[in-house]
């Protein structure tokens, strides 16, 4: 197996050689990659990590493609979080650059990583999942907590592939689209995200009342009471069964099955 420094020094690496990165570092007299602070953000969670993962559930091998593809859908997922936090008013990126700048590095960041996507052969399915988590994306900011519609059900379906669908995306290109537990896996991700919203006095999840499954149970009950034992139940019952698919699916993966579960915050 893969070992996790490795792996992630070496992504880390290609990051620190981006050239992409040297204009704005003139411009702004920063160190991107210092900013960004990427080296203590993928050792907390690497999109890339948990792709050369799943891909060694069914290869005995990491490649230097493989590793490619995961400095990649990292620089991908990073563009895709400066999107999440402009769209959500975050402010911890304003710190580094101004919004001008923020959006033309989100822009680069994510043409860059399509551009090197459709050279896959997964490409036209693969994009189609990002539009899916694009679509989310759109109704975590244009709708509230307070909405109608708002249930656990509608969250599920509408608001949670905003994650769901990358992982899905990193599960087919990893070449496990089918025996991956990505719905039970972005489940206990994204209602961990969730619940640090309630307690960051930083993000925009209470003033804004975004649709995050503790706010839309609050509204529904009236009350906190509850709320977050509940959620972090859903979170361990996910975690579980999450697991248990992955022993069955890959019976001699087991040191690797713990470590793809260990990925996940708790």
């Amino acid at each position: 197996m893969i070992h996790t420094e490795e792996a992630i020094a070496e992504i880390y690496t290609r990051f620190t050689e981006c050239n992409l990165f040297h204009k704005y570092n003139e411009y702004y007299g920063i160190d991107l990659v210092q900013s960004l602070k990427l080296e203590n953000r993928f050792k907390g969670f690497s999109w890339g990590l948990l792709y050369l993962y799943i891909r060694l559930l069914k290869n005995n091998e990491i490649t230097d493609g493989d590793l490619k593809t995961a400095y990649y859908l990292e620089m991908f997922c990073l563009s895709s979080k400066i999107l999440d936090d402009i769209l959500d008013k975050d402010t911890e990126w304003l710190e580094i650059m101004d919004d001008n700048g923020l959006t033309l590095l989100f822009t680069e960041l994510l043409m860059e990583a399509q551009a090197y996507f459709s050279t896959l052969p997964s490409h036209l399915k693969g994009l189609a999942y990002l539009q899916k988590s694009l679509k989310a994306e759109w109704l975590d900011v244009h709708q509230k907590a307070t909405d109608p519609q708002m249930s656990e059900a509608y969250y599920q379906e509408n608001i949670l592939p905003k994650t769901s669908a990358i992982v899905q995306f990193i599960c087919l290109l990893a070449g496990s689209a089918e025996d991956f537990p990505w719905f039970e896996f972005s489940l206990a991700f994204q209602l961990s995200n969730d619940l640090k919203g309630l307690e960051n006095t930083k993000r925009s999840d209470v003033p804004y009342q975004r649709p995050t499954l503790p706010l839309i149970l609050s509204h529904q009950k009236g009350s906190e009471s509850g709320l977050k034992e509940y959620c972090r139940f859903r979170i361990e019952e996910a975690r579980m069964i999450g697991r248990d698919k992955l022993f069955c699916n890959f019976p001699s993966q087991k040191e690797l099955v713990e470590a793809i579960m260990g990925l996940l915050p708790w």
